[in-house]
């Protein structure tokens, strides 16, 4: 099994390195508050050309709701291309999910 690259920010968030199979490569913040598997800025799906799905609501800690669109995305884990199902954001930073984990 292929070992994956992850470090800390300055705020202590944990981040992991992960990549496309053409390539390209993104640093989420592993939330383990976030139950999906991906959430992306739209900037970078929008560069991978990914097929939107349609759109999901969210409910943040604080009990409130957000729309994300979805797209279908496909990424290294562990060496081993998987199909995942990518939420949109329009903050700068991605997060990776408890979904890849289980």
């Amino acid at each position: 099994m292929k070992q994956m690259t992850g470090w800390w920010d300055a705020d202590l968030s944990p981040h992991l390195e992960l990549s496309t199979p053409t390539g390209e490569s993104f640093e989420p913040i592993v939330d383990s508050g976030f139950n999906g598997a991906l959430m992306l800025p739209i900037t970078i799906i929008k560069k991978l050309r990914w097929e939107k799905r349609g759109t999901i609501q969210n409910t943040l800690a604080d009990g409130s709701t957000l729309k994300a669109e979805t797209f279908a995305g496909e990424i290294l884990w562990f060496g081993v291309p998987i199909r995942i199902l990518v939420q949109s954001t329009d903050h700068n930073e991605g997060l990776l999910g408890t979904e890849l984990f289980q």
